[in-house]
C-alpha cells in the first residue's frame, strides 16, 4: 500500500479500509476465477499460452522500473512525460482486459467492452471508472501468468520483491519519487482509494491534490493474486484460502499506517506477502 500521500486525513478509517478491501477481493475473486477457466481451457486445448519464464519476469521487471526511474527522474518536459505515464497505463488496460475478456466472449464483444473501457478513461476519467480498468486488467495479467507458474516459486518471487519493496521505499526512496511522478501525470497503476463513496465520481485529476485519495500499488495486488492462481493446482479451494490470507494481510497493513505517530509512506507487499504464503504452507497441510 503505497501511501504516496501521506498527509491524508482519515476522520473514518474503517470505511476506507471497507473500500480498499471490496476492490482488492473483487480483484482476487475475477483473478481465480479468470485462472480456473484459463486452467479449463487449455486442459481442453482449446487455447496454448506461449510459456513465461521467471527470468523474462525479473528481466521484464527491471527494464520497466529503469525506464520509469529515467523518465521520472530525467525527463523535464511534462507533455512527454504524461503521454509515455498514459501509454503505460492504456497499453496495461487494454491487453489486461482483452485477456480477461477473451475467456468468455467473442472477438467482437471483447473489442466493444474494451474500446467503451478506453473511451470512458479518456473521455469520463471517474475514479470508479479508473478502478475498475485496472480490476480487470490486473485480473487479465495475473490469470495468464500465475497458471504457468508453481506456488513455490511465486513464494520465492514475493520474498525477492519484498526486500526490494522495502529497500525502495525505506531505504533509497526510488519508489517514493516514482509514484509521486506518476500521481502528478494523473497516472496510477493501482488502485485509488476515497474517503467517501461520493468520491468515486470524482475525476481522476484529482489524485494530485494532497491528501484525498490512498493508494494500493498494482504489485501489491498482482503478487498476492499471483500465488492465489498458482495455487488452482492444488484445487479452487487453496486459492480461496490464500486470497482470505492476503486479504488479512491488507489489513495488517491498514493498521500499521493508521497506527503511525507521523503518516510516511509504506511498501505493503512484505506484510501481505508474508501473510499470503502463511496461507499457501496451511493449504500444502490441508490439502
Amino acid at each position: 500500500m503505497r501511501k504516496e500521500q501521506s498527509q491524508i486525513a482519515l476522520p473514518n478509517p474503517w470505511i476506507v479500509f471497507t473500500f480498499e478491501a471490496l476492490m482488492f477481493s473483487l480483484t482476487l475473486a475475477l483473478g481465480i476465477l479468470a485462472g480456473w477457466r484459463l486452467r479449463q481451457l487449455v486442459q481442453s486445448n482449446t487455447i496454448g499460452l506461449t510459456p513465461v519464464s521467471v527470468w523474462q519476469l525479473f528481466f521484464s521487471f527491471v527494464v520497466a522500473t529503469l525506464a520509469l526511474l529515467l523518465v521520472a527522474y530525467f525527463l523535464k518536459f511534462q507533455r512527454p512525460k504524461r503521454i509515455f505515464f498514459k501509454i503505460i497505463l492504456w497499453g496495461t488496460v487494454i491487453l489486461g482486459n482483452l485477456f480477461f475478456w477473451s475467456l468468455w466472449l467473442s472477438d467482437g464483444l471483447i473489442l466493444v467492452l474494451t474500446a467503451i473501457l478506453v473511451w470512458a478513461l479518456i473521455k469520463k476519467p471517474f475514479i470508479w471508472v479508473y478502478n475498475l480498468a485496472i480490476i480487470f486488467a490486473a485480473a487479465g495479467v495475473a490469470s495468464s501468468l500465475g497458471i504457468q507458474l508453481t506456488p513455490l516459486l511465486v513464494c520465492l518471487m514475493m520474498l525477492v520483491f519484498s526486500i526490494y519493496d522495502f529497500v525502495a521505499v525505506h531505504l533509497t526512496g526510488h519508489m517514493i519519487k516514482m509514484a509521486k511522478e506518476m500521481v502528478n501525470q494523473q497516472v496510477v497503476i493501482g488502485l485509488v482509494i476515497p474517503k467517501t463513496i461520493q468520491e468515486f465520481k470524482s475525476p481522476i485529476k484529482e489524485i494530485q491534490q494532497e491528501g484525498k485519495f490512498m493508494i494500493l500499488g498494482g504489485g501489491d495486488v498482482v503478487f498476492p493474486l499471483l500465488l492465489a492462481i498458482s495455487c488452482l493446482s492444488i484445487n479452487i479451494w487453496s486459492s480461496v484460502l490464500v486470497a482470505a490470507f492476503s486479504l488479512v494481510g491488507l489489513l495488517a497493513v491498514f493498521l500499521i499506517f493508521i497506527n503511525q505517530k507521523e503518516r510516511r509512506p509504506l511498501p505493503a507487499l512484505p506484510p501481505i506477502a508474508l501473510v499470503s504464503i502463511v496461507g499457501y504452507f496451511i493449504t500444502t497441510l490441508l490439502w
